[in-house]
């Protein structure tokens, strides 16, 4: 029993190999807007959202919806550049020239006055999000301010307990 066990304990500590996923790739000749992924997020309901420099795509495992600014006034820009699904699942959407965002069960998107390429979007309570663009910007409940202490562009940002780095 002892070897057994051990050997199961083993077994389970190995690492898999690639070859152990199923791997798919998609491209424009299946429907995708462009092959230049640059952003991916998952919403609630299971969809893949991919940006692309052409427009940001919706993927139900089967087949592809496009929204790109010409087809929707509240998308900024076609050059998504960052995605990110907040807890409420909320779709935040960094592109080229600004922040936009969309509720994925709805589909109703917004515009948000933060211009210049969006680098970097995290979560840092259920009410508070932080973008980092040309500026850096903090939109609690509602409210977007600059952050003011922050002078030069920021690029990355990552959030742990207690710090925003």
């Amino acid at each position: 029993l002892f070897c057994l066990a051990f050997f199961t304990l083993n077994t389970q500590a190995q690492p898999q190999s690639i070859y152990d996923y199923d791997i798919k790739q998609w491209t424009a000749a299946d429907g995708l807007s462009n092959n230049s992924v640059r952003a991916l997020t998952q919403d609630q309901q299971g969809f893949l959202w991919i940006g692309t420099l052409t427009g940001l795509n919706r993927f139900d495992g089967h087949q592809f919806e496009l929204f790109t600014a010409q087809t929707n006034r509240h998308l900024i820009s076609n050059a998504i550049t960052r995605l990110f699904t907040d807890s409420s699942g909320y779709i935040w959407i960094g592109t080229r020239s600004g922040l936009s965002g969309v509720n994925s069960a709805s589909l109703k998107f917004d515009r948000y006055p933060i211009l210049g390429e969006v680098t970097s979007i995290v979560e840092v309570s259920a009410d508070e999000i932080w973008v980092a663009a040309d500026n850096l910007f903090r939109i609690k409940e509602g409210q977007i301010s600059r952050v003011e202490a922050v002078k030069e562009p920021v690029n990355q940002l990552e959030v742990t307990p207690n710090h925003i780095w």
